[in-house]
């Protein structure tokens, strides 16, 4: 085999294997980060989601943050529809009628608080 041929094969190689853009694709989990491009059904990386509004990965978020279709809520809260932000999960004896559940053990009764 020649040189040349060798050094042509040798750069596609490397090609082949280079991240498509850095940032765009974490290689190691397999997952689109957070700010990317991810409609096409792409997966996001933890703690993010495809926002069906933008197509791109959102990050969860935080307590008080806007939240809904387009951002899901971290663990541990929920998105009140009343406020449209993220709400830590409610505990015994709060209100439970803004879509936000209860924490783990407990259940939003008749009368909308839980117990």
């Amino acid at each position: 085999m020649s040189p040349q041929l060798i050094t042509v094969i040798t750069a596609l190689l490397a090609l082949a294997a280079a991240s498509p853009a850095p940032g765009l694709l974490n290689l190691e989990k397999r997952c689109i980060a957070v700010e990317q491009y991810c409609g096409n059904g792409g997966q996001c990386c933890p703690g993010s989601a495809c926002s069906y509004t933008s197509s791109r990965c959102t990050a969860y978020g935080n307590e008080g943050a806007n939240c809904g279709n387009a951002v899901p809520c971290a663990a541990g809260l929920g998105c009140s529809y009343k406020t449209n932000r993220c709400t830590p999960y409610h505990t015994a004896g709060q209100q439970c009628n803004d879509g936000v559940q209860c924490v783990a053990g407990l259940n939003c009764n008749w009368k909308g608080v839980c117990a």
